[in-house]
């Protein structure tokens, strides 16, 4: 049997947390969710990740600092991005890592075929 593909939901709003989990439950993902990047860059030590799904903007550390500290320790998982801030969006392309954004409000199937291309190498 096939281990599920670990997906790592990064945002700083437990609410939002909650309804990524929820969109993509039932899937075969195993999903961990985190408050913070300072909690994600952990969780990215630890057991191997196929996905991170991140907020741009977080206090202390944003989703663009995330994605740049990622690339510093040559962390080279893909990263799917949600945001409503298009400002930060503008500062995406520039970072390799990245496999797309997903704007909110977002689409739930939207956000599962989203996370299915970039975990089957198409996103």
């Amino acid at each position: 049997m096939r281990e599920a593909a670990r997906v790592l939901i990064v945002d700083d709003d437990e609410d939002v947390r909650e309804v990524i989990a929820a969109t993509l439950h039932g899937h075969g993902w195993d999903l961990v969710a985190v408050p913070s990047a300072h909690a994600a860059l952990a969780a990215l030590a630890g057991a191997p990740v196929a996905l991170v799904i991140t907020d741009l903007s977080m206090p202390e550390m944003s989703g663009v600092e995330l994605v740049r500290a990622m690339v510093a320790r040559g962390v080279t998982t893909p990263v799917l991005v949600i945001s409503g801030r298009t400002d930060l969006i503008a500062q995406l392309p520039l970072l390799e890592p990245v496999r797309g954004v997903v704007g909110k409000p977002f689409n739930v199937r939207d956000l599962r075929a989203r996370v299915r291309a970039v975990l089957e190498g198409g996103g």
